[in-house]
């Protein structure tokens, strides 16, 4: 059998191989093809399952440290303890991971809904501290979102090493909602679930 004649048997399948390299080498493509996963309703975040007992600004067991600390844009520190009375999302994610840039569209809807109301504050957190290039990033998509990074010791009850996660504290800081993986923040179902929040 000639190359040619192997190559037009196997189009489907040599296609198929080329995709799939693309998408394992490039983040860009992979983030792609999670983003139109997404658009399948595969990637909806479950807004009541329950969630672990973990509060901000208490001490205890099964809680977070009465000071997770945030650098704002300004130089400005953000202490998590210090948030009570406003529904607090907080999204860890770096540039360079596929599913963090998947998700970020929806994020930013979910942001452009809420960002009017006093009572929520976001908190998008660059696991590397890296706010040059997280501030490149959100300009070239043209996000809005507001960009932090850490200055203090993240505790494993909110990160525990993967990315994205994202975790939800209500008005009395505790978790009502925490989720480690792609998802989608734009649905009806998360804005409600943070307008109820918010009352």
């Amino acid at each position: 059998m000639s190359i040619i004649k192997y190559i037009k048997s196997n189009v489907l399948f040599i296609l198929s191989v080329i995709l799939l390299i693309i998408v394992v080498v490039n983040p860009d493509a992979k983030a792609f093809l999670i983003k139109g996963l997404m658009k399948t309703g595969l990637y909806s975040p479950d807004m009541k399952e329950k969630q672990p007992e973990v509060a901000r600004g208490v001490e205890g067991p099964g809680v977070v440290a009465a000071s997770v600390l945030f650098k704002s844009p300004a130089g400005e520190t953000v202490d998590l303890s210090k948030l009570r009375g406003k529904v607090v999302f907080l999204n860890f994610w770096a540039t360079w991971c596929p599913p963090c840039i998947a998700e970020m569209p929806s994020v930013n809807k979910l942001y452009e809904k809420l960002k009017g109301n006093k009572d929520f504050v976001f908190l998008m957190v660059d696991v590397d501290a890296n706010y040059q290039r997280s501030k490149k990033f959100m300009d070239k998509h043209k996000y809005s979102l507001p960009v932090y990074t850490p200055l203090s010791d993240i505790p494993k009850d909110l990160l525990t090493g993967a990315i994205p996660t994202t975790v939800i504290f209500d008005k009395n800081g505790k978790t009502v909602f925490r989720h480690e993986g792609a998802a989608d923040y734009s649905t009806p179902e998360v804005i409600k679930f943070m307008q109820e929040l918010s009352r």
